[in-house]
């Protein structure tokens, strides 16, 4: 409900940055899932209220928060109780470190989710799901072919791609209380994923994770998928049809107690 005002792309960045170094203070990264898998840059204005008035005498950033607050005055009922906080969006959701994103629809080509791991200076637009401060492990999960075999089966879909939904994908997904040793194992692999891919860091995700992925970083996945399957389910080598059995088979037991407790 900002009309588009608060989010920049690489232009408008830099023209508020060359009228004022001291802008920086005030524009923080912003990723969504396109974001994400294309690697587009974009930022966003991002003000406190007790620094506002330092920010409105930077004349590229008042002007943007004037148009913001014309826009929601002739907005609808939502947007017009929003028009004393122009600098600001709706919601403010950060992270204290750090933040898992999932996109919210990806091709269903793929065999694994592109999952991104970002710093808490980023701030997420409403086109991915996002897991604030996550425990690391929770990345080899997701990243897990099995995953992405349980979201292709029970996600919603947007024409031929998969369409990621926290309820739907990531609350459901039958995984039991792990044990300290597991979660060790796990913690490793999602650095092994993360280290291996930043060596690709020119390339964006769209092509690291298609068809051509490179090599090296498909035997980093598939010994993450080897350590997840051995912990959902005591084995390895499984096929898609094998997992996707075993995983419903796992959700109709676990639907059957009173509490699951997944961590």
């Amino acid at each position: 409900l900002d009309g588009g005002f608060l989010k920049l792309d690489i232009n408008d960045y830099e023209e508020i940055v060359k009228e004022s170094s001291n802008a920086k203070k005030f524009l923080r990264p912003l990723v969504g899932g396109n974001e994400f898998i294309k690697s587009l840059k974009r930022w966003c204005i991002w003000i406190d209220d007790k620094n506002l008035n330092e920010a409105l005498e930077i004349n590229k950033i008042r002007e943007r928060i004037d148009k913001v607050k014309s826009f929601r005055n002739d907005a609808g009922d939502v947007a017009k109780t929003l028009v004393n906080k122009p600098h600001q969006f709706r919601y403010r959701h950060e992270a204290k470190k750090n933040f898992i994103l999932v996109p919210r629809t990806t091709t269903s080509s793929r065999d694994y989710l592109p999952i991104g791991y970002f710093d808490k200076k980023f701030i997420s637009l409403e086109s991915a799901q996002i897991v604030y401060d996550p425990p690391l492990f929770l990345f080899s999960i997701l990243s897990s072919k099995a995953h992405m075999i349980w979201s292709k089966s029970v996600g919603g879909k947007l024409g031929t791609g998969v369409r990621y939904s926290s309820n739907l994908c990531f609350n459901t997904f039958p995984l039991e209380n792990i044990h300290n040793d597991q979660i060790q194992l796990m913690e490793q692999a999602s650095y092994n994923i993360l280290e291996e891919r930043e060596k690709f860091s020119e390339l964006p995700i769209s092509k690291i994770y298609s068809s051509e992925m490179p090599s090296s970083l498909l035997k980093v996945h598939k010994l993450n998928d080897d350590l997840v399957n051995k912990i959902l389910f005591n084995r390895e080598n499984l096929t898609a049809e094998n997992t996707i059995s075993l995983l419903f088979q796992k959700y109709e037991m676990y639907g059957k107690k009173e509490k699951l407790e997944l961590f």
